[in-house]
């Protein structure tokens, strides 16, 4: 991490030591954003280079991804600039490996007791029925590792009640219960049969490149079993900087495949036989992908024929999109199309809300099970978009939506915010909502009638107790 201080009192910066500060800054690895903050501790207004550098209590102004926007806004917020120079000083920077264990999340003291299990960052993944609906909903809380699902969302999709599994999920990938991951640095995804209904649970923990599942979820969603893969085999590309995404492929009887581990740097490793719970998995190194300077998300793009042919990269720094074919015989070599499209041309450049991860993606698929089209929530601005066509690269179209998140939730908060999307299907196979769980509030909001987007709908959910 890397703070550059700005003291109270004092603002103008002499050129010299400004491009000393960034040429040192350019020798580390690429900053994902940059965050005006005035720290709780001191009182000092700085920019934060990373969401690591960021305390309990810290006020933050806005994320931006260069310095001079944030160094401005500092200059707006915390005082006038002073005729005195003063050297921008430069905390020195903390390589990852270095750190010990991420530090906890710490919830807003607003946050009700009610919603306490929700009020940190979270892993969510839907619980598909036999029928292709969404019955449930696992989620892993990244504080702690444990494990919780969410019941009878089917026909009630505005009261939730969760239930612990009896088990922690980071036991399965040899990490400690209770040293929390930050954003990344495990991932998940679900494991569906032939008839669409989900069974297990695949993860990865990313800074060792350790794997496991959670299976035996198909009757009892409560008491799963973790089965730990043999050795490391993600270890070729493991991280501690949590740029990494994964995404399930299934063949063309809906069943699941394999899965892809890619991290921003350019590197993806094919697993196949993950659909069968193997505990030997293989990584084959995939053709590459375009490098990235910040976080990156895909999303899988499925056929009509129920095979996932497609993924759509998301790059959270530039907002640039990527098509990425994946050949039915040799998935691991894949073909990448860079699209027109950008996202930072529908919506704001800067982003108001800090964020480790700015674009939330949801799938919205018909009922045949071929995504139509995809929903962007921008985290840093609280704005919805649909990307229509999403499976055409020469046809995908932006949509935007008269809707915003943060009219139902509180949008200036003290910690960077990570926004979890969970798709809800209807008993065709059909998308008909999403919830979106909010990791600094604990609320949780149901985009209803995410089919029709000029009829969609942001409600708030209502969490029950058991």
């Amino acid at each position: 991490m890397t703070v550059y201080s700005l003291r109270p009192m004092f603002f103008a910066i002499t050129l010299p030591l400004l491009l000393a500060v960034a040429g040192s800054a350019a020798a580390q690895s690429p900053p994902t954003q940059f965050f005006a903050v005035r720290q709780a501790a001191t009182g000092d207004c700085v920019v934060a280079v990373g969401v690591q550098a960021i305390a309990p209590g810290d006020k933050i102004f806005g994320t931006f991804s260069t310095y001079q926007p944030a160094k401005i806004a500092l200059e707006n917020e915390c005082r006038k600039p002073a005729a005195t120079p003063v050297p921008v000083v430069a905390i020195p920077v903390v390589s990852p490996t270095a750190i010990p264990a991420p530090v906890p999340f710490v919830p807003a003291a607003s946050v009700s007791s009610a919603q306490s299990a929700f009020a940190s960052p979270i892993l969510a993944v839907p619980k598909y029925d036999n029928d292709e609906s969404t019955k449930g909903i696992f989620f892993v809380n990244l504080d702690t590792g444990s494990a919780f699902f969410i019941d009878r969302v089917k026909h009630s999709p505005l009261s939730v009640r969760s239930r612990s599994l009896n088990l922690n999920a980071f036991s399965v990938l040899g990490r400690i219960p209770g040293r929390a991951a930050l954003n990344g640095q495990v991932v998940i995804g679900e494991i569906r049969k032939g008839n669409g209904s989900v069974h297990a649970l695949f993860l990865v923990d990313t800074t060792t490149g350790a794997a496991g599942y959670i299976s035996d979820l198909a009757s009892r969603s409560y008491e799963g079993k973790l089965q730990p893969v043999n050795g490391a085999p993600a270890a070729s590309i493991a991280s501690n900087d949590g740029r990494f995404t994964l995404v399930m492929i299934q063949g063309g009887t809906g069943k699941t495949k394999g899965v892809f581990l890619c991290h921003a740097s350019s590197q993806c490793l094919y697993f196949d036989g993950v659909g069968d719970l193997d505990t030997t998995l293989t990584g084959i190194h995939t053709n590459s992908i375009p490098s990235r300077r910040g976080a990156l998300s895909a999303l899988a793009i499925i056929s009509d024929n129920d095979r996932t042919e497609h993924m759509l990269l998301l790059d959270h720094e530039d907002g640039s999109l990527h098509h990425v074919v994946i050949p039915k015989r040799k998935p691991a070599q894949l073909e990448v199309v860079p699209l027109a499209l950008n996202l930072l041309t529908h919506f704001p450049r800067e982003a108001a809300v800090a964020t480790p991860q700015r674009f939330v993606a949801v799938p919205v698929t018909a009922a045949s099970g071929a995504t139509e089209k995809v929903l962007i929530i921008d985290v840093g601005s609280g704005a919805l978009a649909f990307l229509e066509k999403v499976r055409n690269s020469k046809k995908i179209s932006i949509e935007e939506i008269n809707a915003n998140i943060y009219d139902h939730m509180t949008r200036n908060v003290a910690r960077p915010r990570v926004i979890t999307a969970v798709p809800k299907l209807d008993s065709s196979g059909a998308t008909e909502g999403a919830w979106l769980f909010d990791s600094v509030t604990g609320k949780i909001i149901f985009i209803d009638k995410i089919d029709k987007p000029k009829k969609l709908e942001l409600k708030l959910v209502e969490e029950k107790a058991r």
